[in-house]
């Protein structure tokens, strides 16, 4: 028997159990996408980089498709979208997995894990060159002398005078590129598929599809490339790619749905914590105090940044 008021203590319970359980789901995207970076390094010890970031999108797009169609959803048909999305693939997925495959050869996992930290920042840069309603704050602009001064501090230019540039800095570098690549990839999004009405969870299947055909292509041409098995790899390879890249998306859709993209663009921050933790942990990965002083000011400079301007879109996988 049902007294007044009943349905109403059952409606709180279930907003409780839904409020915790995104809690969880937050928690559990932080760990999957802050340990991508230590996958990678573990997978790459078997696949050669092209070849590794093509298995990776595979996995996620094969995963994403599969619960698309599941539950119920449809790609959408119309060639703008497609196109437009076509550049967010290739800006937030194709280029960076390639580029973090090939990095992580040369750097901590940790480290680029750091390296990767700029992302946000670097969005800041481009959201007036994509948004011309959009004007840089003064605020926004000491964010981003903050985090030009963690990048320096992060490269350490002074250790050059005895050597000269090599792999290790090469790397840093294109991890840096890939984060700069990745935040023109956030605010394209925000220009030209934010407003169209597509669900986060489509939004993410077109992107891993897409990210997965630019890839195959690179993939296939370096078969030739000697693959070494490796039972560790390839579990590393599948979590990477059917988790991280696959189911983490759908939690992350759900995230924006309850909590909101500025509220859920907070895994950004605790990503570095896990990369650096696990690889030093599981790798016996060590940094130089440089290293992780250069990701807490880039960390500053996105917080000072940010305090104007909410991020439009949240992370996604590296």
């Amino acid at each position: 028997m049902l007294f007044p008021g009943d349905h109403v203590v059952a409606a709180d319970g279930r907003e409780r159990d839904r409020a915790r359980l995104n809690v969880v789901l937050f928690i559990a995207l932080v760990f999957t996408w802050g340990s991508s970076f230590l996958l990678i390094r573990i997978g790459i010890g078997m696949f050669p980089p092209l070849q590794l970031a093509a298995v990776r999108a595979l996995l996620g797009a094969v995963t994403l498709l599969a619960v698309l169609f599941a539950t119920g959803r449809r790609l959408p048909r119309g060639r703008s979208i497609w196109w437009h999305m076509f550049v967010v693939a290739s800006a937030q997925c194709s280029i960076p997995f390639a580029l973090t495959a090939w990095v992580v050869q040369y750097l901590p996992s940790g480290l680029a894990s750091i390296d990767n930290a700029a992302a946000p920042m670097l969005t800041v840069a481009f959201t007036p060159l994509l948004l011309r309603n959009e004007r840089f704050s003064s605020t926004q602009v000491l964010g981003l002398l903050v985090g030009v001064a963690g990048v320096v501090v992060l490269l350490a230019p002074w250790n050059l005078a005895g050597g000269g540039a090599d792999l290790h800095l090469a790397a840093e570098l294109a991890m840096l590129l890939s984060a700069t690549v990745y935040a023109f990839g956030l605010v394209y999004m925000r220009r030209f598929v934010a407003g169209t009405g597509h669900e986060p969870m489509t939004v993410a299947t077109m992107q891993m599809v897409l990210c997965a055909g630019v890839l195959l292509g690179p993939g296939l041409a370096t078969l030739g490339a000697p693959v070494r098995f490796n039972a560790q790899a390839v579990v590393a390879v599948v979590i990477l790619g059917a988790l991280g890249t696959g189911i983490a998306y759908i939690w992350n859709a759900r995230l924006i749905r309850d909590w909101g993209a500025s509220r859920t663009s907070t895994v950004t921050y605790l990503m570095p914590l896990v990369g650096v933790v696990a690889g030093a942990v599981l790798l016996d990965e060590s940094l130089s105090w440089n290293q992780p002083l250069g990701g807490a000011v880039i960390l500053a400079g996105i917080l000072v940044s940010r305090r104007s301007t909410p991020p439009a879109n949240p992370p996604t996988a590296v």
